[in-house]
């Protein structure tokens, strides 16, 4: 405030101070990024036995890449404990697959992983195999072609049965990781058929079109014995014989598009194959669209068959 000599008290303009150009500079720039150091030691479990891998830099990709050629095999899984002591289970390209962190490929090991740290890892399919048991090798390799549909419902419905036993987390994720790339193969376009005979098919998929492609090679089913293979998994779900006639229709729980890519990939990729034109077999399948077809019918013929056998039953009582 200033006085103008009448006693009225005047506002003065507010000097405005311009920085100096050195001190623009300063505001301006930023500290440079601090390069990761590396990890001086990993010890990691496999199921040979246990190496240290020493001077670990790079992206989680780059770690994968190392322990293949380390442990001369891929690997499928890799788990560690995180700074709060709480496990974590990565797949094989890095991602997270409980959601929750945001881990990728390109995530540097040194933001996941400290030195002293361990690692355990699962290897490619004959150490994941031999963890699975014989049930759930069938659900991954499908039939073979002498095998009854009544025995493949069977091995779908106990497929997944009790986790925890048969196979553990790291297993279970193998599978539902199987099931989820032939999914996203399948809804976009990526994949590839080798060779198709009668009674078996060959295919290459894979999730991303970059991505690495696995192979099937199972029993081709018939539409007739997709929806007969159905029908046994809607009796076998039902129970016993007393339950299965007091169904008014039966459940469909197990049979989503996620749960069949899991559990029977001889049923998806015959769905698959028998989605497409005929004679085309470079058009896109449609397998969402057959596996509600199947069901639908085979809803219907579930009925049919347990109104026969109540019929039955009243026909013997009396």
């Amino acid at each position: 405030l200033g006085d103008r000599g009448d006693g009225e008290q005047t506002k003065m303009p507010r000097s405005k101070s311009t920085p100096t150009k050195r001190g623009r500079e300063e505001e301006e720039e930023e500290p440079p990024p601090k390069k990761a150091s590396p990890i001086k030691v990993l010890r990691v479990r496999h199921p040979g036995g246990t190496v240290s891998v020493t001077e670990v830099t790079g992206s989680l990709n780059a770690l994968w890449t190392r322990l293949k050629r380390e442990l001369k095999a891929p690997v499928t899984t890799a788990s560690f404990r995180d700074a709060d002591g709480q496990p974590v289970t990565l797949l094989s390209n890095g991602e997270y697959p409980a959601g929750g962190l945001a881990i990728g490929p390109d995530t540097d090991v040194s933001t996941v992983l400290a030195n002293g740290d361990s690692l355990t890892v699962s290897t490619e399919k004959p150490s994941a195999k031999r963890a699975l048991g014989k049930t759930l090798s069938k659900a991954i390799e499908g039939p073979s072609a002498a095998e009854s549909l009544d025995s493949i419902a069977a091995t779908f419905i106990s497929s997944h049965v009790g986790e925890e036993s048969l196979m553990g987390t790291a297993s279970a994720m193998y599978v539902t990781q199987q099931g989820q790339t032939r999914v996203q193969a399948a809804s976009k376009g990526l994949v590839r058929l080798i060779k198709r005979t009668p009674k078996h098919v060959h295919l290459a998929y894979k999730s991303t079109p970059k991505g690495k492609e696995r192979e099937d090679h199972v029993r081709l089913l018939s539409t007739q014995e997709c929806l007969d293979l159905v029908v046994s998994v809607f009796n076998r779900q039902a129970g016993s014989r007393r339950r299965r006639l007091s169904c008014d229709k039966p459940s469909t729980r197990l049979l989503t598009i996620d749960s069949v890519a899991s559990r029977c990939a001889t049923l998806f990729w015959s769905l698959y194959v028998h989605s497409k034109p005929d004679g085309d077999d470079d058009a896109p399948g449609d397998v969402p669209y057959m596996l509600h077809h199947v069901i639908a019918q085979a809803t219907d013929a579930f009925k049919a068959q347990v109104q026969a056998d109540r019929a039955q039953d009243q026909l013997t009582a009396s």
